[in-house]
């Protein structure tokens, strides 16, 4: 498929360290429940995540963009309710709740590159914003 008729995959050739190689690991999430009140996010600034549920009834996704500093703007947040059936990547860079199950606990397959010298782990604290289940 030509470049030009393809979706935008920046992310995907991104300059990566070469030491750093994917990894593929299992989360194990114990179930919360809503409303759920969410205080803290994370980003990885130069890898993306992918989620791959293995064993999940429903999970919740929170994503939110960045200010000009870097920082996470929670007024500009968005939250989905997703089934067990459906995965979801995380660009880089990108504000996200971490992984979060409902109903039962759920296992995750995630891939993401690791290695090298950047650190990719950035977690933030937000003010109090509460998830409530869809009307």
């Amino acid at each position: 498929m030509p470049s030009s008729s393809r979706p935008s995959d920046g992310w995907l050739r991104r300059p990566r360290c070469p030491a750093s190689a994917p990894v593929l690991h299992v989360n194990h999430v114990l179930p919360q429940s809503l409303p759920l009140t969410v205080e803290t996010i994370e980003r990885h600034p130069h890898a993306a995540q992918c989620f791959f549920p293995l064993d999940v009834s429903r999970y919740a996704v929170m994503v939110m963009p960045s200010d000009e500093a870097g920082a996470p703007c929670p007024d500009s947040a968005l939250a989905f309710l997703l089934p067990g059936t459906v995965g979801v990547i995380f660009n880089p860079g990108v504000w996200h709740l971490g992984a979060t199950v409902f109903d039962r606990p759920g296992h995750f397959a995630v891939l993401m590159w690791r290695g090298g010298p950047l650190v990719d782990d950035e977690f933030r604290s937000i003010a109090p914003m509460t998830l409530t289940a869809p009307a």
